[in-house]
């Protein structure tokens, strides 16, 4: 009996050693091999001695265990603390998802400015979804960051070099813009855009959907392209959504025959519930112009400049210029908005300030050099007043 107890002890010892020295890598593997048979708590455990053994990533996937709604313990407030670890340790995956929650809100407050933090650490660490997510913010200026076009088109590249599908459709979309340097090209556009849905992107889809409403690199077929935009906006796309909301928005280039304001509005609140200043500004509009409530498209006019929308930041500063929509009368609230308004590229608050320093309005002195200064950068941008006043001033345009 006692040399039997003995060899039990020597076994037992044996394989604490083995266990012991099982290296990280081994036991993820085994970690995951219990996560496809469902057994959470056995994954977690083995996650955890890997993580005593220094691995970023088992830290990472004890957080992606925690943050997965099928798990009984699910707990977002302990996926955010696994996931923070693995963040402050260089997990670029990690970073990712961490953005992810503090872009939707998911067990840490909503917040656009380290959203935007997490999402630049993780692209510039080189995780490619984190580079297609930037691509798309720099493009639309998403979470109050202003649109920096070159800027998006680096990281669509970076991204789509290494198949991320997102990437690749914005890239798409930036030949079609002819963004950032780009000569425009729609029809590689459309190469693109199809390359990202063979590859599973609803952004893609929602791009190619565009297409087809323009008749840009394809026939146009409006039935088909608003049946894909609607699909994306059906499965929570922001792009979607805000497209969506355009084919339903009276006097859109995008209006359909069956279009419905009531329909706008509803995937324009979506959008703009995501955060979206170009959404918020819609919403603007339609109060303003469809449903001349003035007082609520202040509000929505409001909300956009939040995000950081220049041309909300024009519309709200005519309303104070004009005191509409229950705002006071202002000139210097005017004046502060168009100025915000146009160093951010608003071409009609460049032509608005030059109408404040022309005529003495807003406040502000008769000024007519920077009156001239001003209608030149609108102009350059493409407004026709501005242009008109400049040929009246007998000045010449480059």
């Amino acid at each position: 009996l006692y040399y039997c107890q003995k060899l039990l002890l020597v076994a037992a010892v044996v394989a604490f050693a083995m266990a012991s020295c099982e290296n990280a890598e081994s036991l993820i593997q085994k970690g995951q091999e219990s996560l496809q048979q469902g057994d959470y708590a056995k994954a977690i455990e083995l996650f955890g001695k890997a993580e005593e053994k220094n691995s970023v990533e088992a830290t990472r996937l004890i957080a992606e265990c925690y943050a997965d709604s099928l798990f009984e313990g699910h707990s977002d407030a302990k996926a955010i603390e696994y996931f923070t670890t693995a963040t402050e340790k260089g997990d670029s995956v990690a970073a990712y998802r961490l953005a992810k929650c503090y872009e939707e809100g998911i067990g840490v407050l909503q917040n656009d400015s380290k959203t935007i933090e997490l999402y630049t650490m993780s692209a510039d660490k080189g995780y490619a979804p984190a580079q297609g997510k930037l691509a798309l913010v720099y493009s639309w200026g998403l979470f109050g960051e202003m649109k920096d076009l070159p800027k998006s088109v680096d990281y669509a590249r970076k991204g789509a070099e290494q198949g991320d599908f997102d990437a690749i459709a914005q890239l798409g979309y930036s030949y079609k813009e002819g963004d950032g340097g780009l000569e425009k090209d729609p029809q590689r556009a459309v190469e693109l855009y199809q390359q990202a849905v063979n590859g599973g992107s609803m952004l893609g889809k929602i791009y190619l959907g565009g297409a087809y409403m323009d008749g840009l690199g394809v026939g146009q077929n409006t039935e088909k392209g608003v049946a894909m935009i609607k699909e994306g906006a059906d499965a929570g796309n922001i792009i979607g959504e805000f497209w969506y909301a355009y084919t339903n928005h009276p006097h859109s280039i995008w209006q359909t025959s069956s279009y419905s304001p009531e329909v706008a509005i509803k995937y324009y609140t979506r959008a703009a519930q995501k955060g979206m200043g170009s959404a918020m500004r819609q919403l603007g509009h339609m109060y303003y112009h469809i449903y001349y409530d003035k007082n609520k498209a202040a509000d929505w006019y409001q909300k956009a400049v939040n995000k950081g929308d220049a041309s909300s930041a024009c519309n709200l500063g005519y309303m104070y210029e004009n005191g509409e929509g229950g705002l006071k009368k202002s000139n210097e609230k005017a004046l502060e908005l168009y100025t915000f308004a146009a160093e951010r590229g608003d071409k009609v608050a460049m032509y608005n300030l030059g109408q404040s320093y022309y005529y003495g309005t807003t406040g502000v002195k008769i000024d007519r050099a920077k009156a001239i200064e001003w209608y030149k950068k609108a102009a350059e941008l493409g407004d026709e007043d501005a242009v008109k006043k400049l040929k009246s001033f007998g000045v010449k345009i480059n």
